[in-house]
């Protein structure tokens, strides 16, 4: 199944994992963030985007903040949040402030309605859910994890409605807590569910350790794999390719349905002497040689390959990068607008 099919699957699950470039939180938290778990759910770095995007597929899907409530409501979370870009979809969301049961009108045709909301821990909520007037789920609670995004993560109620009907009336009744707050970040006919468990630092090796943790409990479909710049630094091209041959044997093994794309680092040379191969920098040559390891191997078991260094070859490194390595805002728009149309994706502004 091509990509682009298998991202309109109305249940889809995706897994963007890897080393810190595969959540990139530079350039959007001064904080060192070590898991992609610990950043805002609203960062706007590749992999959030590409997160958004497949969302944004589903053309019923409509953010909160476009939506029209019944009870007063602000845009965002309505709070100083714990990290930065907490609220997810760029912002885009609408936190409710409930003094008793709420309404609001969907558009959605099909047979359900599918609410995003995200988690809190500062107000959450408990509440029942009503479809025009029926049933639709009971003693829902927005009780968030902090370690799921610091709390403010997300969760998706698939709601049963009439298929006959252009639009629907939801309604949260009953609605417990002190001083709640619902945050909604969405609705839409599709669940997509996309999965972040990039850890910084990591190698190939420290995924076959994860692989149940980082991997294989999310039982994706679709498994976009950002790894390469820490092997480079630590260990010998053979070395990696030994690793990567038993990754993708555990792989098949374990997820035989999955499709993986992987995802080679950008280039990490030091501008001022590109055959320079001293630590935090890999020079050119050397970088090739282990990029060539990687797309041999990853031919070898029908993975699929994106050199992220492609979309920099001819740009300063001043332009697109945030230090040695990772990717600064415009380099994340590049690249999140380059891996959506390898994925089919819909590319804001029709940008290429």
């Amino acid at each position: 199944m091509e990509l682009r099919s298998l991202l309109q699957k109305p249940d889809v699950r995706v897994l963007i994992t890897g080393d810190s470039l595969s959540y990139n939180a530079y350039s959007y938290d001064p904080e060192p963030r070590w898991n992609a778990a610990d950043c805002g759910a609203g960062l706007g770095s590749w992999p959030f985007a590409l997160r958004d995007r497949i969302f944004a597929a589903d053309p019923q899907f409509r953010p909160g903040g476009a939506l029209a409530f019944s009870c007063p409501a602000v845009d965002g979370l309505g709070i100083d949040p714990p990290v930065p870009c907490a609220a997810a979809f760029g912002g885009r969301v609408r936190t409710l402030l409930p003094q008793g049961d709420v309404s609001f009108p969907v558009p959605v045709r099909g047979g359900r309605i599918v609410l995003t909301l995200q988690r809190r821990t500062d107000a959450p909520a408990v509440f029942n859910v009503l479809v025009d007037g029926e049933p639709a789920a009971a003693d829902v609670c927005t009780q968030g994890d902090p370690a799921e995004h610091a709390g403010f993560g997300l969760m998706q109620l698939c709601l049963p409605c009439r298929p006959d009907a252009a639009e629907h009336v939801v309604s949260l009744t009953d609605v417990r807590g002190k001083a709640p707050r619902i945050t909604v970040a969405g609705v839409g006919a599709r669940a997509p569910q996309v999965f972040l468990t990039g850890r910084g630092g990591a190698p190939v090796r420290f995924f076959l350790d994860e692989f149940e943790d980082r991997i294989a409990r999310c039982a994706p479909d679709l498994l976009l794999l950002c790894l390469g710049a820490n092997d480079r630094l630590r260990i010998a091209p053979e070395q990696l390719r030994l690793d990567l041959h038993e990754l993708f044997d555990r792989l098949a093994a374990r997820l035989p349905a999955c499709r993986t794309l992987f995802l080679l680092p950008p280039h990490s040379h030091d501008p001022a002497d590109p055959d320079r191969d001293v630590t935090p920098y890999t020079s050119l040559l050397a970088a090739e040689v282990y990029d060539r390891v990687t797309e041999r191997t990853c031919a070898a078991h029908g993975v699929g390959t994106f050199r992220l260094s492609s979309l920099f070859d001819d740009r300063d490194p001043a332009l697109w990068r945030h230090d040695n390595i990772h990717l600064n805002r415009a380099g994340n728009a590049v690249a999140a607008d380059a891996l959506s149309s390898r994925l089919g994706l819909p590319v804001p502004g029709g940008r290429a």
